[in-house]
């Protein structure tokens, strides 16, 4: 009666064989291009909550864009392409939770509907600090304060 006792006989056989079959498929994923993208993802594919990736506007436009009412994620979303913002605790100082974030951004021509006081020619470009306030009390959190402050006032 034949027994199979290759595992035991020839090991070395046994190995090289797992090696070749382990290597050949490193080497057909790598050819197929499948591997890095399905475990990496990629640069160019939807994020997880199905949402295109957003271009890369000048902040005038971004800003401009922002209105209060809106929901975070959606204002997020714009402003992330930017910078990641500086991103507070929540504040309970007046009652009411805040949720308040800070993105530095360079602003290179007046938005006048965030600085209504300040008269165009007054403008500088620079660098400046735009602070944005949500409501912590209503599904989405609604944007309810939109501030724009130079970075190094003076």
């Amino acid at each position: 009666m034949f027994t199979a006792k290759l595992s035991h006989v020839h090991p070395i056989l046994l190995l090289g064989v797992v090696v070749l079959a382990f290597t050949g498929w490193i080497a057909y994923e790598g050819v197929t291009g499948q591997g890095a993208a399905s475990v990496m993802g990629s640069e160019q594919s939807e994020s997880e909550d199905g949402a295109k990736p957003l271009p890369k506007l000048p902040p005038e436009v971004v800003i401009g864009a922002v209105c209060v009412g809106q929901p975070r994620l959606f204002v997020e979303q714009h402003l992330m392409a930017h910078s990641a913002g500086d991103i507070d605790p929540v504040d309970l100082s007046a009652g009411a939770p805040v949720l308040r974030s800070r993105y530095r951004v360079y602003i290179g021509r007046p938005l006048p509907h965030l600085n209504p006081s300040l008269p165009p020619h007054m403008f500088r470009p620079g660098s400046y600090i735009l602070t944005l306030e949500f409501d912590g009390r209503h599904a989405g959190h609604p944007l309810f304060r939109i501030d724009l402050s130079p970075e190094n006032p003076g």
